[in-house]
C-alpha cells in the first residue's frame, strides 16, 4: 500500500487525480461532491496557516482511502495554537475493516506535526463510526450539539425578526465569541457572502445559509442567556414564516444547547475531537458555531 500527500500550496497538488478522488469518495458515502467544490473548499487560502493537504492510500494504482487536513488557529488556554482539522475522510467499501481509518489518523497527525501544530481535530457525532477510532487514538472529547427545530411552534410569536440587507459586519465580528482566530478580512471571507441571509433579532445578528432542507445557522451573536433566548425564539419564528424546512444550529456550549431544548429543539450529541500532537494540555472553554466548521 502506498500513501501520498498532496499540498494545495505547491505543485504536488497537480499530481492528484482529483476527479478519481472525488468519485471514489462519492461512491463510498453516496455523496454528490464535485471537483469544483473540492478545489474551492480545500484550495482557498484565507488564514495565516499552512495550505490544506490531501492524502491518498492506494493499491495497484487504485485509490482505496483518502482524507484531507485543513489548518486553522484556535485560541485556547490563553494562547493561539495551530490545529489540523480532518475533513472528508473516506474508505472504499471493499477495503473497510482493514484499519485504514486508524492509518489516516496517524498520517494526518504526522502532517500536523510537520507544521509544528498542536492538535489534530475532527468533528463527529456520537453515532459516527470514526468516533471510536479517534477516541482510541487519544483524542480529548469536547462535547458538541447538533440542534434541530422541525415542528411549527408559535409559542414565542411576539419576538420579531428583521431581514437586514446591509449588515454591520464589523459589529458581528466584534461580537463573535468563537475560539477560532479570525482577522477581520478572514472573518468576512469565511462568513459573509452573497448567499447568506442576515437577520437582526433583539439587537443581535444571525447569519443563515439555506440548504435544500434546512435553514442552517452559521453564526449568531448573543450577550447572555436572556438575549440568546430572544434570538432563538426569533429564529423559530423566521423558520415558521419561511416554510417547511427545519432550523439547524451547532454549538459546543452546553448552556446554548439546554436553552434550545427548552424551546422545543431536538439534539444530536457529538464531539469536537482533539488529539494532542506533542503533549499539549487539555483545552478549556472551546466555543464553536456552525460556520467555523468549514
Amino acid at each position: 500500500m502506498e500513501i501520498d500527500v498532496y499540498n494545495f500550496g505547491d505543485s504536488s497538488i497537480n499530481n492528484l487525480n482529483a476527479h478519481f478522488f472525488v468519485e471514489k469518495r462519492n461512491d463510498a458515502y453516496g455523496s454528490r461532491g464535485n471537483v469544483d467544490s473540492f478545489h474551492n473548499f480545500l484550495g482557498r487560502k484565507l488564514f495565516d496557516t499552512p495550505s490544506a493537504e490531501v492524502m491518498v492510500f492506494s493499491e495497484n494504482k487504485t485509490y482505496i482511502a483518502g482524507s484531507a487536513v485543513v489548518y486553522r488557529k484556535l485560541h485556547i488556554n490563553n494562547a493561539d495554537c495551530l490545529v489540523g482539522i480532518m475533513s472528508g475522510s473516506w474508505t472504499s467499501p471493499e477495503n473497510r475493516g482493514q484499519g485504514l481509518f486508524s492509518k489516516i489518523i496517524d498520517a494526518s497527525k504526522q502532517c500536523v506535526r510537520a507544521h509544528q501544530g498542536d492538535f489534530l481535530t475532527a468533528f463527529v457525532t456520537s453515532t459516527n463510526a470514526s468516533y471510536g477510532r479517534l477516541k482510541a487514538a487519544g483524542a480529548i472529547e469536547i462535547p458538541s450539539y447538533y440542534i434541530f427545530h422541525e415542528n411549527f411552534d408559535d409559542t414565542n410569536k411576539n419576538v420579531d425578526f428583521e431581514i437586514v440587507e446591509d449588515c454591520d459586519f464589523r459589529s458581528i465580528y466584534e461580537k463573535n465569541q468563537s475560539s477560532f482566530v479570525y482577522s477581520f478580512p478572514d472573518f468576512c471571507s469565511q462568513y459573509l457572502d452573497k448567499n447568506k441571509t442576515c437577520l437582526r433579532i433583539a439587537n443581535e445578528y444571525v447569519l443563515i445559509s439555506e440548504t435544500f432542507n434546512a435553514y442552517k445557522v452559521d453564526l449568531l451573536t448573543y450577550g447572555n442567556i436572556d438575549s440568546l433566548e430572544a434570538v432563538i425564539s426569533g429564529l423559530i419564528n423566521y423558520k415558521n414564516a419561511k416554510g417547511s424546512k427545519k432550523l439547524f444550529l451547532f454549538s459546543t456550549d452546553i448552556d446554548f444547547a439546554n436553552l434550545c431544548t427548552s424551546l422545543g429543539c431536538s439534539i444530536l450529541n457529538g464531539y469536537f475531537m482533539m488529539i494532542p500532537v506533542d503533549g499539549m494540555l487539555a483545552p478549556k472553554n472551546v466555543l464553536i458555531q456552525m460556520g467555523d466548521k468549514v
